[in-house]
C-alpha cells in the first residue's frame, strides 16, 4: 500500500514541473493563506524546501487583488541569483513577459516596469528603496523569503518593516523560510506593538484593566514535500573532504547507472536573456552525460535547480566574520548548522526521490552542530547598516529594534570608523553633505568615501574603477603551468624600485614622472578611505596590521614578495596556513596621520 501511495504521488510531481500551481503542497493551503494575510498584519509561513512558497503565493496574493489600484507585491531574496531566476520561472508561469507583470530588482541590474506587480529583489534593495520611500508606500505586501539565513539586510529589512506597520496599518508583511524559528519570529512582530492601545484601553476601563490585546502575527505550517530524501553518514571521519566529495561523485556515477534523466529541451528555470556565468548550471546536460554542479552555499537553499538527485555535503560553509578588536573581516571555513544540513539535503527529490550523502558522521551531526547559524547582523562590520539607518532618520541605532541584538563592541567599533570617515559629527548624527552622500551609495562606507574624494585628487575614473574590480572576484587568472606570463601580463603593476619602474615605463613608452604624480593622487585617495586597513611591512616579509595581526600579500596580488614600508588594503582571506590580504597598495605613513588624525596618533 505505502508503495502505491509513493508512485501516485511521483507522478504528481513530475506533473507539477508543467502545472505547479495545481499540484505543489502549497496549493491545498491557498485559501488558509489568503484568509490569514487578510486577516493579520504579520503572517509567518513554514514549509519545506520545494512546498512552493517562493513561487506561488505572490501569484496568489495578485490573484486576490493586493495589486489592485497600482500596488505592488514585493518578495525579498538574500542573493542576486535567486532573485532573477525565480522571477523568471513566475513569469513563465503566468504567461508573462519577465520584466513587465513580473519582474526582478537587483543591484545594477532593473528589469522592472510600470506594469510590474509582482518583484522579487534582493533585501538589500528593499532597503535602499526606504531611503526614497520611508514607508515602501508602493507596496501592498512585502515578503521576507529564506528568512532563517539571517542574512544583515534581512534582519535590518524586519526592524524597519516593523516601524513601518506602526505608521501603515494596510501594510501586510510575510515572512517565510524552511527552517525557520516561527514563534521567535512572532514574537519580534508582537513585542512592544500593542503597548500603547493596552494603555489606551486601561485609561478607559477601571476594572479588568484594558481591551483585549490583539494578535498581530500568525503562523502556518505547509505540511508535505514531493519526494522523500534518504540521509547517509560517514562512519568514520574524513581527513580530506575535497577528497572524499570527488570520490562520492565517482562512487555514485559508478553505482548508480540505473539513474537515467531524460531532458525535453531548456530548464524551466533557465532565463534566455541572463548571461551571469552561474546560470549555467540550469542549462540541460547533453545527452548520456551526468551533471556534475559544484557550489557554495548560494544554492543551499536560495536556488532551485531542476533534475537534482544526489546531493553531497561536505559540511562547512565559508562565512564572513568581523573582529572589532582588530577591525578586520575574514573569510573562514566553519562546520554548517544543522539548519542548513537540513537545507542543503533538501536540493534533492525535486523531481524524484533522492540521497544527500553527508561527508561527516552522525554523531557529528548531533553532538557538534549547532542547531542555527550565527546571524551576521552578530559577526559583521555594521558601518554600512548604522550608516543606512542614520539616513533613514533612525539617529539612536542604540535603541533600534533588532530581532537579534548586535554585539556592544561591533557597534562602537561602527560608530568609531564613521566618524573618522566624517560621515558623523560629534553627536553621531550624520554628517551633511558626506555622510548623506556616503549613505547615498550602494557601496560600503569606505569605498562611498574613496569615491567621493577622487574629484577632489582627480582620479574619479581611476577610483570608479578599482571599485568595480573590488567588487567582483577572481579577476586575474592563472593558466595552468604558466604562472609567469601571468604576472608580466598585469601591465601597470607597482614596481619594487624606482629603476625598475623608469625601465618598465621607457619599454612601454610612458612618461614616468606623469605617471608617478597620477599613481600618487590614487594611492592618497585610497588611503582618505582604507585607513582602518593599513599594515606594516616586517624583516619576514609579512606585513603587521595597525593593531598586531600578522598578514600575508596574497599569492595573486602584485605586492607578492615586493617591499613597501606601509600598505592599505581591500580584503582579508585566511586559510589553515596563513592570513592573506589582497588588493593591496603602498602608501606613506605620514598620509594616515593626514587624513585619519582622529584615528591615529604619534606614538611618545
Amino acid at each position: 500500500m505505502a508503495s502505491a501511495d509513493r508512485a501516485t504521488e511521483s507522478e504528481e510531481c513530475l506533473v507539477s514541473l508543467y502545472r505547479p500551481s495545481t499540484i505543489l503542497p502549497i496549493t491545498r493551503h491557498r485559501d488558509a493563506l489568503l484568509s490569514l494575510v487578510e486577516s493579520y498584519p504579520v503572517t509567518i509561513v513554514v514549509g519545506q524546501t520545494g512546498s512552493g512558497k517562493t513561487t506561488q503565493l505572490p501569484q496568489y496574493l495578485h490573484q486576490a487583488g493586493w495589486t489592485e489600484e497600482g500596488k505592488i507585491i514585493a518578495c525579498t531574496q538574500p542573493r542576486r541569483v535567486a532573485a532573477t531566476t525565480v522571477a523568471t520561472r513566475v513569469a513563465e508561469e503566468m504567461g508573462v513577459r519577465l520584466g513587465e507583470e513580473v519582474g526582478y530588482s537587483i543591484r545594477f541590474e532593473d528589469m522592472t516596469s510600470p506594469r510590474t506587480r509582482i518583484k522579487y529583489m534582493t533585501d538589500g534593495m528593499l532597503l535602499r528603496e526606504a531611503l526614497v520611500d520611508p514607508l515602501l508606500s508602493r507596496y501592498s505586501v512585502v515578503m521576507i523569503d529564506e528568512a532563517h539565513e539571517r542574512s544583515l539586510s534581512t534582519d535590518v529589512l524586519l526592524g524597519i518593516l516593523k516601524k513601518i506597520r506602526r505608521r501603515r496599518k494596510d501594510l501586510r508583511i510575510v515572512v517565510s523560510s524552511a527552517t525557520l524559528q516561527a514563534e521567535e519570529f512572532a514574537r519580534f512582530f508582537e513585542d512592544g506593538e500593542e503597548s500603547g492601545e493596552k494603555k489606551k484601553g486601561a485609561d478607559k476601563d477601571d476594572g479588568d484593566g484594558g481591551e483585549e490585546k490583539k494578535e498581530l502575527a500568525k503562523i502556518i505550517s505547509l505540511e508535505g514535500r514531493c519526494y522523500p530524501v534518504d540521509v547517509l553518514y560517514l562512519e568514520e571521519p574524513t581527513e580530506n573532504y575535497m577528497e572524499k566529495a570527488v570520490q562520492t561523485v565517482f562512487d555514485i556515477h559508478l553505482k548508480a547507472r540505473s539513474i537515467n534523466i531524460h531532458f525535453l529541451g531548456s530548464s524551466p528555470t533557465s532565463p534566455a536573456n541572463f548571461t551571469a556565468p552561474q546560470l549555467a548550471v540550469f542549462d540541460p546536460a547533453p545527452e548520456n552525460y551526468r551533471k556534475v554542479i559544484v557550489s557554495t552555499n548560494i544554492a543551499e537553499a536560495s536556488v532551485t535547480i531542476e533534475n537534482i538527485v544526489f546531493v553531497i555535503d561536505c559540511g562547512f560553509v565559508k562565512l564572513r566574520a568581523f573582529d572589532p578588536r582588530t577591525g578586520i573581516e575574514t573569510l573562514t571555513a566553519v562546520p554548517v548548522s544543522k539548519a542548513s544540513a537540513t537545507q542543503r539535503a533538501g536540493r534533492a527529490g525535486r523531481t524524484r526521490a533522492g540521497k544527500c550523502f553527508r561527508l561527516y558522521t552522525q554523531r557529528a551531526f548531533n553532538d557538534v552542530m549547532a542547531e542555527m547559524g550565527i546571524p551576521e547582523i552578530q559577526r559583521s562590520n555594521l558601518a554600512p547598516v548604522l550608516l543606512q539607518l542614520k539616513a533613514l532618520g533612525i539617529d539612536n541605532v542604540v535603541r533600534f529594534d533588532f530581532i537579534t541584538p548586535p554585539p556592544s563592541e561591533l557597534m562602537v567599533r561602527a560608530l568609531e570608523l564613521l566618524f573618522s570617515l566624517g560621515a558623523l559629527d560629534d553627536y553621531a548624527r550624520l554628517t551633511k553633505p558626506l555622510g548623506l552622500r556616503m549613505a547615498e551609495m550602494p557601496v560600503d562606507p569606505m569605498t562611498a568615501k574613496i569615491l567621493l574624494n577622487s574629484v577632489t585628487f582627480q582620479c574619479t575614473d581611476q577610483i570608479l574603477s578599482i571599485a568595480a574590480m573590488t567588487s567582483v572576484q577572481n579577476v586575474f587568472i592563472t593558466h595552468e603551468g604558466s604562472k609567469k606570463p601571468a604576472e608580466s601580463a598585469k601591465p601597470f603593476a607597482p614596481k619594487a624600485n624606482k629603476p625598475n619602474a623608469v625601465k618598465w615605463c621607457k619599454d612601454h613608452y610612458l612618461n614616468f614622472r606623469a605617471l608617478s604624480r597620477a599613481v600618487s593622487g590614487i594611492r592618497r585617495c585610497l588611503t582618505t578611505g582604507y585607513f582602518s586597513h593599513a599594515a606594516r611591512m616586517q624583516p619576514d616579509g609579512s606585513f603587521r596590521s595597525v593593531n598586531g595581526m600578522q598578514l600575508w600579500a596574497h599569492p595573486s596580488s602584485v605586492m607578492f614578495n615586493r617591499k613597501a614600508d606601509w600598505v592599505v588594503f581591500h580584503e582579508v582571506v585566511e586559510t589553515g596556513q596563513k592570513t592573506f590580504i589582497r588588493d593591496v597598495t603602498a602608501i606613506e605613513k605620514d598620509w594616515l596621520l593626514e587624513y585619519a588624525p582622529g584615528f591615529y596618533q604619534l606614538r611618545k
